[in-house]
C-alpha cells in the first residue's frame, strides 16, 4: 500500500482537507501538517493486548484478543474483577488452572495495520510504582517500555511467573515474580522490560510462563508496548502524501523526523514555531549561501546600513548574515555581560536585534534570511586599554601568556582557565536566550601561536594531570582546552535551543592539508584547532572554513577544500573564500564553484565590503556576476538532518567530590572505552554520538573510587544529564 493509500485509509477526514484546499502554498502545507501531527500525535500512545478465554457468558473480549493466546490447556476467565491498571477496557481477566501454563501475546509495530496504537495515555500519565507513560507515538522502530498488569489476587503460587520479551536485541527474561497483593502489577502497569529496540513490520512476544502446575498458578490481564522513543512514520507518511498531492512538493525535510522537533517528550505548539521557522527556509536541498559582516566598514551600526544590507543580500540570493556582534570581549547587541561596543553609538541602538528584524521579515514574499551571530572568542583586546566592564578588567587572572611569560599587546583569554572557557560559553548562551539567532559562529577559537597558552592556571592543571598520566602531552593539552570550549558552545546551546546551528571558523594555514600531514599542519600543531577532530567528533555542525587562497593558487585552495569535503560525513563544511584576495572578480566565482562541484554545503564571502580587490573591478562587477553565475535563483539553507532526525543521542554532566568540581576526571560509556572523555576545569563533561539504547557511565579519577551510574535510557536525539558525586 502507497503512502497516500495508507494515509488516506487511516485519516481520511484529513484527506478531504487537502482535497479542498487546492493548490496551497508552502508555508500553508507546512502549517497544515503540524497541526495534523499535533491531531495526530496525541490520539494514540500505546498496543495493548488484553487477555480472554472466551468462556460462554462473559463479556466481549478486550483490546486486540487475536494477540493473545493461552497454551490450550485448562485456564479460567475471571469477572467481574479485571486489573484496575489505567487504560484497561476488558471487564474480564484469566488465571492459570491445574497444569502448565504459558499464556502468549504478540505485536507488530506498524502505523496504519492491525497493531497500531490502541490506547490513549497522555504524556505523564501515572502507570504505576513510579512509572509514567511517554504519550509518544508508537508502530515505527524506535525504542519501547513493556507493562503488564493483573488483578488483585492473594492466592496465587508463591512458587511464581516470569516473563520473556522478544527484542532486535534478542529477549528479556525477567526474575520470578510473585504475584499476590501488593505485587508491582497488581491493579497497575509492572514494567517488565525498558527501552527495548524493535523494527517497525516484525512481530515481537511476551511470554509469561508458571513455575508451578497448581491451581491458580498465575494471573493476568494484559500486556502494553509504549513507545519511549518517538517514531517517524507519521510525519514520513505525512511528508509522503502531500509530495502526491501537491505540485510544489513539501517544503520539509527529505526525511522528517519525530514532530517532537525541541525533543521535549511531546508534541506541542513550540514544535509547530520550529518547523513553520524551517519551512520559510526550505527549499529542495537547500544551500548555505553567507557572507561575513565585520565591525569595520561597513557595518550594521545604524539602521540604514541594517537595511542596505539585507537588501543587497535579498537581491543577490544570499540567504545567510555572519554579523561580528563580539569584536574583542564587547557587545554589539544588548548584553548584561561585556560592555557595549566602542563603535556603537550611545544611542541604545541595538544592531543585531534590528538586523534579525529585518532578516527574518518575510511580509509581502520577502524572503527568510537567516542571522548567525559572529563571536570573536579568545582575541578579546586589540590594545592594552581596558573598558571598566571588560572581563580582563574583571578577572585579569584569565589572560593568556606566551612562554615567556608575556601578554602582548592584543590580549587573549585563556581556554585553560576554567573561568575564561565559562566566560566565553557564558556570553554565547546569554545571547541565543535573549536573541532569536539562527547560528552561532565562532571566531578565533583557537591560540596565537605555538608559543601561547602559558596561564599559570592552565599550566598547575597540566602538570596535575601529567603527575597522573605521564605521557601527557603539552600541545594536546592545549588542543584539549579549545575543543573542551567548542563542545560546551555545542552541547549547551542546543540545550537552549535544538535548532540553532554551530559553524566554527578554521584556518587553511600552510600546505598541510593532505589526511597523512594534517597533523603537522599550522591548524592543528601550531594553534590547536583541531577542526577535523571536531566535525569527526560532531561538536560542530559545519566547518566555515576560512579557505583563503589568492587567486591562482587553486592547488591550496582545492586541497583544504576537499580536506574537509572528506572529514564532514557527520556534519558539513561551508567553505569561504577571501574575496579581498583575488586578482579578479572571476577567480573568486571558480573558487565558490569549485567549493559546490564537490560538494560543499554551503559557501561563505569575506567580506561585506571587500568582495573586490581589483583596480579595475567593483563591488558592482562581483554582485552581479556572484548572481549570474553562482547564485543565480534562491535557495534556502540545508536541512540538518542530524538535527531533525537524529540518529544518535547525548550524555552531559558534572562530576564533582564533596561539592567541589573535579578536573579531568574519566568518563566514558561502561563497556566501551572508545567513549572515553575528561572533565573540564569546571568539572563538565559530554559525550556525543551515543546510540539509543540503555547505557551506565563509568567516572573515574585517581585517587578516588570509580561510580559507575544507574542504568540511563538514551533516545536518539536526546541530550540526557547524568552527574556524578565521587
Amino acid at each position: 500500500m502507497s503512502a497516500c493509500e495508507c494515509f488516506a485509509v487511516k485519516y481520511p477526514a484529513f484527506v478531504c482537507l487537502f482535497r479542498r484546499c487546492g493548490k496551497m502554498k508552502k508555508f500553508q502545507v507546512v502549517a497544515l501538517l503540524v497541526m495534523i501531527a499535533l491531531v495526530t500525535a496525541g490520539a494514540q500512545a500505546a498496543f495493548m493486548v488484553e487477555t480472554w478465554a472466551g468462556s460462554v457468558g462473559y463479556p466481549v473480549p478486550g483490546l486486540a484478543n487475536a494477540n493473545y493466546s493461552g497454551d490450550g490447556r485448562p485456564s479460567s476467565d475471571t469477572y467481574p474483577s479485571p486489573s484496575r491498571a489505567v487504560g484497561v477496557t476488558a471487564a474480564s481477566a484469566v488465571f492459570g488452572g491445574t497444569g502448565d501454563h504459558i499464556y502468549t501475546f504478540s505485536y507488530t509495530p506498524t502505523l496504519t495495520g492491525a497493531d497500531q496504537d490502541n490506547v490513549t495515555l497522555a504524556a505523564g500519565t501515572d502507570l504505576g510504582n513510579g512509572n509514567t507513560a511517554s504519550g509518544l507515538l508508537g508502530g515505527g522502530t524506535g525504542l519501547y517500555n513493556v507493562y503488564a498488569t493483573w488483578r488483585t489476587s492473594t492466592n496465587v503460587s508463591t512458587a511464581g511467573c516470569y516473563f520473556t520479551v522478544t527484542d532486535d536485541g534478542g529477549q528479556t527474561v525477567t526474575g520470578t515474580i510473585n504475584q499476590n497483593a501488593p505485587s508491582e502489577g497488581t491493579d497497575k502497569w509492572m514494567l517488565i522490560a525498558e527501552g527495548v529496540p524493535l523494527t517497525e513490520g516484525v512481530t515481537y512476544t511476551i511470554t509469561q510462563t508458571a513455575n508451578s502446575t497448581g491451581y491458580v498458578s498465575m494471573r493476568n490481564h494484559g500486556v502494553m508496548w509504549e513507545a519511549v522513543s518517538e517514531s517517524p512514520t507519521l510525519l514520513t507518511l505525512l511528508s509522503q502524501f502531500a509530495d502526491q498531492w501537491l505540485d510544489e512538493g513539501l517544503p520539509y525535510p527529505p526525511e522528517p523526523g519525530s514532530a517532537d522537533l525541541n525533543w521535549d517528550g511531546r508534541v506541542d505548539f513550540k514544535d509547530f514555531a520550529i518547523l513553520v521557522n524551517n519551512g520559510l527556509r526550505i527549499d529542495g536541498a537547500g544551500e548555505y549561501r553567507c557572507i561575513w559582516v565585520d565591525i569595520w566598514s561597513p557595518f550594521i551600526l545604524n539602521a540604514t546600513e541594517c537595511k542596505t544590507l539585507v537588501d543587497r543580500c535579498r537581491a543577490n540570493n544570499i540567504n545567510t548574515i555572519i554579523p561580528e556582534i563580539r569584536a574583542y570581549g564587547d557587545a554589539y547587541y544588548e548584553s548584561d555581560l561585556e560592555p557595549r561596543g566602542h563603535l556603537l553609538p550611545n544611542n541604545g541602538f541595538d544592531p543585531l536585534g534590528y538586523l534579525i528584524d529585518l532578516a527574518h521579515d518575510t511580509s509581502g514574499g520577502k524572503k527568510y534570511i537567516e542571522v548567525h551571530a559572529w563571536f570573536v572568542m579568545q582575541r578579546v583586546s586589540s590594545s592594552t586599554s581596558l573598558h571598566p566592564d571588560h572581563v580582563l578588567s574583571q578577572h585579569w587572572e584569565y589572560v593568556m601568556r606566551n612562554s615567556s611569560g608575556n601578554t602582548g599587546t592584543a590580549y587573549y583569554l585563556d581556554p585553560g582557565h576554567p573561568g575564561a572557557l565559562d566566560h566565553n560559553v557564558a556570553v554565547i548562551l546569554d545571547c541565543l536566550s535573549n536573541y532569536d539567532i539562527d547560528g552561532i559562529n565562532l571566531d578565533y577559537i583557537r591560540y596565537p601561536g605555538a608559543a601561547w597558552g602559558y596561564n599559570q592556571t592552565s599550566i598547575d592543571r597540566f602538570n596535575a594531570f601529567k603527575s597522573e598520566e605521564p605521557s601527557a602531552d603539552w600541545s594536546d593539552w592545549r588542543r584539549e582546552c579549545t575543543t573542551h570550549q567548542v563542545k560546551k558552545v555545542y552541547v549547551k546551546s542546543l540545550m537552549i535551543d535544538p535548532d540553532v546551528v554551530i559553524t566554527a571558523d578554521t584556518v587553511n594555514w600552510g600546505s598541510n592539508y593532505s589526511a597523512g600531514n594534517y597533523t603537522s599542519s599550522s591548524a592543528y600543531a601550531g594553534v590547536f584547532q583541531d577542526w577535523v577532530g571536531w566535525l569527526q567528533e560532531g561538536i560542530i555542525d559545519y566547518n566555515a572554513f576560512m579557505n583563503y587562497v589568492e587567486g591562482g593558487s587553486n592547488t591550496r585552495y582545492n586541497g583544504w577544500t576537499d580536506l574537509s569535503l572528506a572529514n564532514d560525513d557527520k556534519r558539513g563544511s561551508i567553505i569561504g573564500i577571501g574575496a579581498y584576495m583575488q586578482t579578479s572578480v572571476q577567480d573568486a566565482m571558480d573558487q565558490l564553484l569549485y567549493a559546490r562541484d564537490q560538494g560543499a554545503a554551503g559557501l561563505n564571502i569575506y567580506d561585506w565590503g571587500g568582495e573586490a580587490n581589483a583596480t579595475s573591478e567593483t563591488e558592482a562587477d562581483f554582485y552581479r556576476e556572484l548572481k549570474a553565475q553562482v547564485y543565480p535563483e534562491w535557495v534556502y539553507p540545508p536541512v540538518h538532518k542530524w538535527k531533525v532526525r537524529p540518529t544518535k543521542g547525548m550524555f552531559e554532566g558534572n562530576v564533582s567530590a564533596f561539592g567541589v568540581p573535579v578536573d579531568h576526571a574519566a568518563v566514558e560509556i561502561e563497556g566501551d572505552p572508545s567513549t572515553l572523555v575528561y572533565t573540564d576545569g569546571s568539572g563538565w563533561y559530554a559525550i556525543l554520538e551515543i546510540p539509543p539504547g540503555e547505557h551506565r557511565l563509568r567516572f573515574s579519577k585517581p585517587g578516588y573510587s570509580d561510580v559507575v551510574s544507574a542504568p540511563t535510557v538514551l533516545t536518539a536525539g536526546q541530550i540526557k544529564t547524568v552527574d556524578a558525586d565521587l
